[in-house]
């Protein structure tokens, strides 16, 4: 069974998290927690740090805003504006990550759309489309997604809905190939 973590985050943006494994009765100070399999963060609510502004200039948001990211460039490296939370995972499973994104600069479909992804300790983690399933650079775990990664970061690409078979904000991996990203946890955890 696949619970979705709905995670609603603002546009371009990095964010990175790591789990560590809780016993049932072990406190988690986390300020979000999964309940009934969903979890929802609104990041402009997050501490943002240098690089990311909260605005609301823009509508179709969910919270109390969006965040964005107004800092350089950072086509290939990861951790740059990093930004991390904690979430209490009480029920074992997997997890689907979804999030809300848009193009970030101009009218392009294919330009300011990147964003960062990693869950380093968690059981599994992976890109997955039908059958398919595509691991991060650097795990260890073969097939790779197409484009750059590295110590286990996935470069998510979003379009804005244009491309056949897409639809506004999907998150897209292996150019221009739908998926869902999966992290598995094989016990209460603490996402950190």
């Amino acid at each position: 069974m696949k619970t979705f973590l709905y995670v609603l985050l603002g546009s371009l943006f990095v964010l990175g998290t790591s789990t560590l494994a809780l016993s049932q009765s072990t406190p988690c100070p986390a300020p979000y927690e999964e309940k009934n399999g969903i979890v929802v963060i609104e990041t402009e609510n997050l501490g943002l740090p240098s690089g990311w502004q909260k605005k609301t200039a823009v509508g179709g948001y969910t919270g109390s805003g969006y965040i964005e990211w107004t800092g350089a460039e950072n086509f290939s490296r990861t951790g740059v504006g990093l930004i991390e939370t904690t979430v209490k995972i009480n029920r074992t499973g997997e997890y689907i990550f979804q999030w809300r994104n848009r193009v970030g600069k101009g009218n392009s479909l294919t330009e300011h759309n990147d964003t960062w992804l990693r869950f380093p300790n968690a059981s599994d983690f992976y890109g997955e489309k039908g059958s398919r399933k595509v691991y991060p650079y650097g795990t260890g775990k073969s097939p790779k997604p197409n484009g750059a990664g590295g110590d286990g970061w996935f470069k998510v690409y979003f379009n804005a809905g244009q491309a056949p078979g897409t639809g506004p904000g999907r998150p897209l991996l292996d150019c221009l190939t739908p998926c869902q990203y999966e992290t598995y946890f094989n016990e209460s955890a603490m996402a950190a």
